[in-house]
C-alpha cells in the first residue's frame, strides 16, 4: 500500500470487498435493491493508518481512539472515499463524528 498518513483527527480505513452477487432485475429491466443497501445502514471498514490527534487551544495533541487494526462503524455517506493500490478505502474524522463507534482489534 502507499503510504499516506492522515492528519490531525482523520483515520484511514479499508473498505470491504463489495458483494458481486447477483442483481435482482424486473422484467422490465429495472435493479432491484436490497434492504441492506439503504442510506441507513451502518458499514464498517478496518482501520490501516492514523493521524496523530488535533490539539487544543493550547497546542496540546488530543489523542484518537482508534488504533490500526480497529474496526470503524459509520453512516454511509460520512467520510471521503478514496481508492489506494487499487482497493476502496475511506477517510474518516474521528472528531468531527464520521466514526459511530469502534471494534478492537489489531494493535490496540
Amino acid at each position: 500500500m502507499s503510504e499516506l498518513q492522515p492528519l490531525g483527527d482523520w483515520v484511514l480505513a479499508k473498505l470491504p470487498k463489495k458483494d458481486t452477487g447477483e442483481e435482482t432485475k424486473t422484467s422490465f429491466g429495472l435493479v432491484l435493491i436490497n434492504d441492506n443497501d439503504l442510506d441507513t445502514q451502518l458499514l464498517s471498514a478496518e482501520v490501516v493508518g492514523i493521524g496523530l490527534g488535533g490539539t487544543d487551544i493550547n497546542g496540546a495533541r488530543l489523542p484518537i481512539d482508534v488504533h490500526v487494526g480497529d474496526t470503524v462503524w459509520y453512516v454511509q455517506h460520512n467520510g471521503v472515499a478514496h481508492k489506494i493500490d487499487g482497493e476502496d478505502h475511506i477517510f474518516l474524522n474521528v472528531r468531527a463524528g464520521y466514526v459511530l463507534a469502534v471494534e478492537k482489534g489489531g494493535n490496540s
